[in-house]
């Protein structure tokens, strides 16, 4: 019954946009020069819709507004990212990327309107994904993903919600895109603390059983030294009195908490957060 009722919502959703998805296949097709459909992407969450755009080989992605697509998501005091409304997702993706791309670090903005965007397409898994099919990629995505946070925060971006379904992988090159900048900053949260909850939040992700969690914790020293030689030093020393109230899982890894407390020492030595 469950699964009947999301399947109805979803039909629900989509048949809300169908006229406006009509439209937008006749405008980018017209930019990108040949006939398109628009291909709903298989996802399970998410602010917007997401749909891949088809011509003769897939060209794209497109998110797309959706007023119909209601998320509840919690948002507590301490929570340092907010949900951005429609148009501001829109406006936030667009200059991420716009910023990224000549770095090679998300993909390619390639048009955009006041509800919808559409960017390059990569034939790369989420790292979510790579690390359930081989979890001792941890390693390499690591090694390849800290020093792409890093230059993200050196052009003055944050993204508040970096988890591992956040991170486009691929293992032949070693290469990372960081997609979906959906959250905005709450009023209270610093710069430095953003940057450095920007790593907490990946590491929180990496400790996730089915996402490496058992081969990072096999070795916490080469975390810590991985930690050490990427994060600027004001991004360590940043106050996190904050995160464990809304990284509960990292809050539960004692272990690899101690060996965080290394890297920044503003992390709370008990779980609860101090309001």
């Amino acid at each position: 019954m469950r699964f009947l009722k999301r399947w109805v919502r979803r039909r629900r959703e989509l048949a809300a946009i169908a006229p406006r998805c009509h439209q937008l296949e006749n405008e980018i097709g017209s930019v990108l020069g040949e006939s398109v459909r628009l291909v709903p992407a298989p996802m399970k969450g998410g602010y917007d819709e997401i749909f891949t755009v088809e011509g003769a080989k897939r060209l794209g992605i497109l998110r797309l507004n959706n007023s119909c697509k209601l998320q509840q998501d919690p948002v507590g005091p301490l929570d340092p990212g907010l949900p951005l409304g429609a148009a501001e997702r829109i406006d936030r993706e667009w200059n991420a990327y716009t910023a990224l791309s000549p770095l090679g670090l998300s993909p390619t903005p390639l048009m955009r309107g006041p509800d919808f965007m559409v960017c390059s397409w990569l034939p790369w898994n989420r790292a979510s994904r790579r690390l359930v099919a081989d979890s001792g990629a941890i390693w390499p995505l690591l090694e390849a993903t800290l020093p792409a946070i890093d230059s993200m925060h050196e052009i003055g971006l944050t993204h508040l919600d970096l988890n591992l379904g956040n991170i486009l992988f691929d293992s032949g090159s070693g290469r990372i895109c960081l997609i979906d900048f959906e959250f905005g900053p709450a009023p209270w949260v610093k710069e430095d603390q953003q940057m450095a909850f920007d790593y907490l939040r990946l590491i929180e992700d990496c400790t996730k059983p089915r996402r490496g969690g058992a081969t990072l914790k096999s070795d916490l020293p080469r975390l810590e030294t991985m930690l050490h030689d990427t994060i600027a030093a004001e991004t360590r020393s940043a106050g996190l009195d904050f995160v464990f109230a809304k990284l509960r899982r990292l809050a539960r890894e004692n272990e690899v908490c101690e060996v965080l407390r290394g890297v920044f020492p503003g992390l709370p030595q008990e779980s609860r957060p101090r309001i």
